[in-house]
């Protein structure tokens, strides 16, 4: 078993939005994501992943912020 956790923080340029490469009603300005997980090893060849994570925009939207997003993820590695 393995516990995994990670957080990130993106910024993005205002010349971005001063040039026109972005939108400030559908691009978000900056976003905070924090995830949490855990790893599974069944054997040496097969491990599960479960992972939940969310994520804080800033801008994004007509009017405020995008709205957070939420993510339960889980996968099967095979390796041989």
């Amino acid at each position: 078993w393995e516990l995994v956790a990670r957080y990130a923080d993106l910024a993005i340029d205002r010349d971005a939005f001063a040039r026109g490469f972005a939108d400030i009603t559908k691009s978000a300005t900056s976003a905070q994501t924090w995830s949490v997980g855990v790893n599974w090893y069944l054997n040496k060849y097969t491990k599960l992943l479960f992972d939940y994570d969310q994520t804080h925009f800033n801008r994004g939207a007509i009017v405020g912020n995008r709205p957070t997003e939420k993510a339960l993820m889980n996968r099967l590695q095979l390796s041989f």
